[in-house]
């Protein structure tokens, strides 16, 4: 990583402990307390000994000392649990915070961002990499404020008994400083491509996984398990770095801090025989102040060893830290959204005038699209994969930049306030997402506080009532993950009826029906009609069944528009819309047996072996 971009992210991860600094600073104030638990338990032990050997003290005159001893050890232990805990919950705090920032990011972008990485890696990022800010925030940086004021208070603490001492933890301290910076440069480049590894592998084994009954189909599964195999011996040669270069720490801190403590030992030892007469205030060295400035030495490189031992969350946060800042930093579209409010109305109206959508690269998405669509007016979008559908979905929800105008109810899509406008759109797609709960939880998603009456309204229009009696509770049946314990049918009736039970200007729908068998793509269709009457409804599909309740049809090509106009005016004007009609009566006679699969033509619509499988 470049040392710019390196001071960048310390940066960064400096500005966010603004959020748990209470915590960090509790956690502080804990390990100070812990460290003059620490000092009172070293002289009270020296004086005791000292006591009972140069002064022959009997056993009763010590037992206050003890009981001072016991207090002091039983401080410094609560001290130390009070520290883990603050740590931990700074640690956490931040996580939770930083995770929720994350997905309010992805919530404001939209789906257009996470096409640009696998699902496995925004995973990656969501979760592994957020962990590794843990330590940073709960060890790392309370211990970064330790060690510029324990080491200081402990010199400060020695210098008044023997300034040779003091003398020789000044020089020994700086050793392990500079091997903990070389240790941590190298540390950080090895974590970061640790994380870079980890993010790799997870995107690649998550796609396998969705993919394996197409892997298996292609007979390619052997070929793929060989690719991970390979990632994963990658990611594992990259881990046992970052561990070969931690335990190489912890070694060498072990080492200095040993020679270091040996050497207050040997000039101490060397005081006593009588070889060495300075360095002490005072005519001789006394059994007490030796033991004291000894039980003292190792608390003196004890913060250091602490921090050597949490530096590799300094390295393991950096690392973590790029992909994160890079995602929450980056512009969106909609960081220039206006704010006035959506206009409450009953349908809504569209306008696109000159709508062209840029990549990064300079390739044109969209191409001067200019269409309309009136209040109450039901539009379909039709063309090939590739044509521009879903982009064009994206840039009337805001989820992405363009060029030219936008027109909702007659205001700038860029005036208007985004969230304001979304909430006045329902949506229904092709794979129905519910989620763990109950039915009602999944059906009231968007209302919450939808009366009764409403309810049951939805379910009676959406056709849920056709299943409901076989479920055991009722509305308040549990439905799993991914929909399950539904079939795909009952799952999409089911969001269909969460779509109409929020109160919206515009539905759309993106292929509701692609996945269901006649039965319920007529229930689908017909509940859109009953209950979105007279609202304004724009479908993507490239199913015939699609067209037949709408008023005009935007047929997509290339990011162009290819045709516009209503079913009948495409069938006059357009040879795009004339070859596609002609290759939907193709299937229709392929669904009723009046032609082989041979003899259809694939053409060049990009409406083939999904619609075939479909027929």
């Amino acid at each position: 990583m470049h040392k710019d971009r390196e001071q960048v992210l310390q940066s960064w991860l400096q500005l966010r402990q603004a959020a748990v600094r209470s915590l960090i600073g509790r956690t502080v104030a804990f390990g100070f307390g812990q460290y003059v638990f620490v000092v009172c338990q070293a002289a009270l032990l020296a004086w005791i000994i000292d006591q009972a050997v140069m002064s022959s003290a009997a056993v009763s005159e010590l037992i206050t000392p003890f009981i001072l001893l016991i207090v002091s050890a039983s401080g410094r232990a609560v001290c130390a649990r009070g520290r883990e805990l603050a740590g931990q919950k700074a640690g956490a705090e931040l996580r939770q915070k930083l995770r929720g920032e994350i997905l309010d990011k992805v919530s404001a972008t939209g789906p257009a961002i996470l096409a640009d990485k696998q699902a496995g890696s925004w995973l990656t990022l969501l979760m592994e990499q957020v962990d590794k800010l843990h330590d940073y925030y709960g060890r790392y940086l309370p211990q970064m404020k330790l060690v510029r004021m324990l080491p200081v208070m402990t010199v400060l603490l020695v210098f008044p008994f023997s300034w040779a001492v003091a003398v020789i933890l000044l020089l020994t301290a700086p050793l392990i400083v500079v091997f903990m910076i070389f240790v941590g440069n190298r540390a950080a480049a090895a974590s970061q491509r640790n994380v870079q590894a980890l993010s790799r592998l997870s995107g690649h084994f998550l796609d396998r996984l969705q993919g394996l009954s197409t892997l298996k189909l292609f007979d390619q599964s052997q070929k793929e398990k060989q690719a991970i195999a390979s990632a994963a011996e990658s990611f594992r040669e990259k881990t046992m770095q970052v561990l070969r270069l931690a335990f190489l720490s912890s070694t060498v801190l072990e080492f200095f801090t040993a020679i270091s403590i040996a050497m207050t030992a040997v000039y101490l030892g060397m005081n006593y025989l009588g070889y060495m007469d300075f360095g002490i205030w005072g005519e001789q060295l006394t059994l007490f102040t030796g033991l004291f400035l000894l039980l003292l030495a190792p608390e003196y490189y004890l913060p250091l060893r602490e921090l050597g031992t949490h530096y590799h969350a300094k390295a393991d946060a950096i690392g973590a830290a790029d992909d994160i800042e890079a995602f929450l930093n980056q512009k969106s579209s909609l960081e220039h959204a206006g704010v006035t409010a959506c206009p409450e109305q009953t349908a809504a109206s569209i306008a696109f005038q000159n709508v062209s959508v840029v990549t990064a690269s300079g390739r044109r998405i969209l191409d001067n699209v200019s269409f309309d669509v009136s209040t109450g007016e039901r539009l379909a979008i039709i063309g090939e994969s590739g044509a521009g559908k879903t982009t064009l979905l994206n840039v009337l929800l805001g989820f992405m930049p363009y060029e030219g105008a936008v027109l909702i109810n007659g205001i700038s899509l860029k005036e208007l306030a985004i969230d304001s406008w979304r909430q006045q759109v329902s949506w229904l797609g092709q794979n129905p997402q519910l989620f763990h709960g109950s039915l009602r939880e999944n059906i009231t998603l968007a209302d919450p506080d939808a009366s009764e009456a409403r309810i049951e309204q939805i379910v009676k229009s959406a056709h849920i009532h056709e299943f409901l009696e076989r479920l055991p509770g009722g509305l308040n049946s549990p439905i799993g993950d991914a929909s399950a314990g539904l079939s795909v049918g009952q799952a999409q009736r089911v969001a269909l009826a969460r779509a109409l039970l929020k109160s919206f200007q515009l539905l759309i729908l993106d292929e509701p029906t692609a996945s269901l068998d006649s039965h319920s793509a007529g229930i689908v269709s017909n509940a859109v009609d009953q209950a979105a009457s007279g609202r304004t409804i724009v479908t993507v599909s490239h199913r015939p069944e699609s067209l037949t309740h709408v008023d005009r049809i935007l047929m997509m090509k290339s990011g162009r528009v290819a045709a516009f106009g209503s079913k009948a005016e495409l069938l006059e004007s357009s040879p795009d819309f004339q070859e596609l009609n002609e290759y939907w009566q193709q299937l229709s006679r392929l669904e009723k047996g009046e032609l082989d699969v041979g003899e259809l033509g694939v053409g060049e619509l990009g409406i083939d072996e999904q619609e075939i499988a479909h027929v």
